[in-house]
């Protein structure tokens, strides 16, 4: 008899944070790179302030609740996260990435 494996679920992050997080900081990384362009050096600390203010809106935004719940991980998930703590899980040798063996 085969076993329910649930579904993965892979978080996007598209919620009012995420997105009030990105929008900011593309506007202050573009603003910054328009003052390079242009050579105002003044305009470039703004941009970079924009940025920053956009960091820290989305982390408030989330910590407000209005970010993504936490989701879930499959069980595969958790056996190879344990597996890797545990030292028995090594990278691929031609892909670099976890040999899935385990």
């Amino acid at each position: 008899m085969p076993t329910h494996r649930p579904a993965k679920h892979y978080d996007k992050g598209s919620s009012p944070a995420g997105w009030t997080t990105v929008v900011v900081i593309l506007a202050g990384v573009l603003v910054a790179a328009a003052a390079i362009v242009l050579d105002h050096p003044w305009l470039v600390g703004v941009g970079a302030g924009v940025a920053l203010v956009g960091a820290l809106a989305g982390h408030l935004l989330a910590w407000a609740g209005w970010g993504d719940p936490p989701s879930f991980r499959s069980t595969d998930d958790e056996k190879r996260n344990a597996a890797w703590k545990a030292g028995r899980l090594r990278l691929h040798p031609h892909r670099g990435g976890p040999d899935t063996t385990v």
